[in-house]
């Protein structure tokens, strides 16, 4: 009978055991997702940041073209005035 008990209460830890190694498993599971899902939002906040600074650059280009063709324009209203 004593031998009934003692297994009885081994298996009953042996069982806690293995469903604390399961939700172990499972809770770095969502860990490794979360750690993945925080990569990822990383990686598309230095995209984003990197297609930021193109679209700058693209601008200051336009900017900067249209400064030289007024430049140009305003020294072709000058030789006209002289």
């Amino acid at each position: 009978m004593k031998n009934d008990k003692d297994s009885s209460l081994n298996n009953q830890i042996l069982s806690a055991e293995s469903q604390a190694a399961r939700l172990d498993i499972i809770a770095s599971t969502i860990v490794i997702f979360g750690e993945s899902l925080a990569t990822i939002a990383a990686v598309l906040a230095l995209e984003e940041e990197e297609q930021r600074r193109v679209n700058s650059n693209n601008d200051l280009e336009t900017i900067k073209k249209q400064l030289d063709y007024l430049t140009y324009e305003m020294k072709q209203i000058k030789k006209r005035l002289r």
